[in-house]
This record gives structure tokens, sequence and C-alpha cells, in this order.
């Protein structure tokens, strides 16, 4: 009987030269890719329209009101990432007193606000911050709308600058004649909103520490690394089980990384010294798992030829081959 042939398509030597030009194209097509894909990412409008202004008082005003914030009241605004307009409402307790004209707005003045942690005087432009805030029973209900997208400003048609990301802390003092005076005090957040610029420092994060590796686990060191055999005997080693094992779960490592320092951070972004420790924190992650892994598939390797040989060695029908 012969045996059956094997179809051409199902053979290494047919898939090899294709995955490798598959390989070479994605490696190419990845980081145009994310640049393409965040210099796309633009703001939704979603303009703060349910503003009202003040309106001239009719009336004198015997007793001021007080008024006063909610214990363990929230008064963040976290955009993180996003990118569309943020609405907050901060219910205020009138504890003495009674306002006047409730669906007047009270008059108010919006703070500058300064990004903390920060020495190089960033500020939120106060145009992008919007307050209205009106009686309702023994509450005054202040509502905050913040714009963080593209905005135009007077009847110029003059831009705005784009917030940068970082935290904001400022406030928003109430100074109408119906109450007395009082302040609240917001903290609004931003962190770099597109994302796959940030991704692009992961991704040469995982082609720098794969090459890293293979220098640390190559076995002949005569050779120069940076050249041409140099880059062909490490594409080599990506393609083998031991250098695929140390590439993704290092990639994994690095990911994690990626997400627990970016991702998950309301305000990423406001200085170099963050982007130099996202680097380092993915770098360290990927080389450590990557470096175990690389050790694991080798050691596992040599145990099989040891295995190999001893059975070769005790096997009496080795010796007659």
């Amino acid at each position: 009987m012969t045996a059956a042939r094997v179809p051409e398509r199902w053979t290494l030597e047919w898939w090899g030269p294709r995955l490798k030009i598959a390989l070479c194209v994605t490696l190419v097509l990845i980081p145009i890719g994310l640049f393409l894909l965040g210099a796309t990412m633009d703001a939704r409008p979603s303009p703060c329209t349910d503003q009202q202004p003040h309106r001239e008082l009719t009336e004198e005003v015997e007793e001021p009101a007080t008024l006063n914030m909610r214990k363990g009241q929230m008064t963040v605004i976290s955009f993180g990432r996003d990118l569309d307009t943020k609405r907050l409402t901060v219910p205020l307790e009138v504890v003495s007193g009674e306002l006047a004209d409730r669906t007047n707005p009270l008059m108010r003045v919006i703070a500058e606000f300064q990004r903390s942690g920060e020495d190089d005087g960033a500020q939120l432009s106060p145009k992008r911050i919007f307050v209205t805030a009106k009686g309702r029973g023994n509450l005054v209900r202040v509502r905050v709308c913040v714009e963080r997208g593209d905005l135009v400003s007077g009847s110029g048609g003059e831009a705005v600058p784009a917030p940068d990301p970082g935290t904001y802390e400022g406030s928003v003092s109430f100074v109408d004649k119906r109450v007395e005076p009082f302040t609240l005090p917001l903290t609004i957040k931003l962190a770099y909103p597109r994302w796959p610029n940030v991704a692009l420092l992961l991704y040469g994060v995982i082609l720098a520490g794969s090459f890293y590796v293979w220098v640390l686990r190559r076995e002949s060191t005569d050779e120069v690394v940076l050249s041409a055999n140099g880059f062909r005997e490490f594409f080599r080693w990506c393609a083998k089980w031991n250098g695929l094992f140390a590439v993704v779960g290092g990639s994994a490592a690095a990911i994690t990384a990626f997400g627990a320092t970016y991702l998950s951070s309301p305000d990423w972004g406001s200085g170099v010294m963050q982007a130099l420790s996202l680097i380092g924190a993915m770098f360290t992650a990927f080389v450590t798992a990557a470096s175990a892994l690389a050790k694991k598939s080798v050691e596992r390797e040599t145990e099989t030829v040891t295995e190999d040989a001893t059975e070769d060695a005790t096997d009496p029908a080795a010796y007659g081959r």
C-alpha cells in the first residue's frame, strides 16, 4: 500500500513563506491603522443648551437664604478619555431663610480652574463651563455642564483651545442677593482621549521587548545582533514555539500594564513623566513574563532531548543501527 499523498497546501513548506509575508504586512499595517484611527477621533457635538441667564430682581430681599452642601456630596466630573459633554447636578440644602423668585437662576461667578500637580500653569477655560442654579422646594439644584470638544466663543467665532489632560480644581461662587455668599468646589478630570496614539507605545514596547529578550536568550554572542543576519535570526526565533510563547505571554503582561496605567486612569497624560512611566511599566512587565516563558520553553526542549537520548542509549536495537 502506498501512503496517501498530502496536499501541497497542507505542508509547512507551502504555508511558511506566505505566513512570513502576512506577518510582515501586519507589522507594517498595525501602526498605520492606529495612527489613522487616533487622527479621526473627534467629539460628537453636544453643547450645553439648557442654560438660562440670570434676570434682574424686581423685589427686595428681606432675609437671604443660607445654603449648605450635603455631607459626602460628589463634586467631581470625570471625563477620562471621553470627548463628549459631561453634566453634574449638585443639590444644595436651604438651611435657613427662604429663597425668593425660585425660577430665576442665581447669579454666579466661575473661578479659574488650575491644573493640579503640574507647575506649567495650565488652565481650563471658564468658557467651557456652564452653571445654572435654581430653587426647588427646600433645595437649590446646581446644574454644571462642561464641554470638552471643539468650541467657538463670541460673535467673532474665536476658537477656545482644547484643554490639556490632567486634574483641574476650581470653584463656582454664588453672589446673588437672595442667598448668603456660598462657594461650591469643583474638580474636573481629563485623560488623554486618543488611545490609539498611546497604543503605538505599546506596539513599540512589544517589538523592542521581543528583541531584547531574544538578545538575552541567544546562544551565540559573537555575531553582531544589529545586522541583516541578526534580524533574520530574531524572526526565526519568533517563529519557533519558544519564541512565540515568550512574545504572546509578554504581550499579555504588557497589555495588562497598559490597561492598569493608562486605560484605568481618569487624568493620564498631563506630563512627559507619565508617558515614560507607562513605557517603563509595560517594558518591565513584558520582559519579566517573556523571559520566564522563554526559559521554561528552553528547559522543556532540553528535557525532551535528554529523554530521547536516554531512550536511544538503553534501547538494544539502537546499537545495531
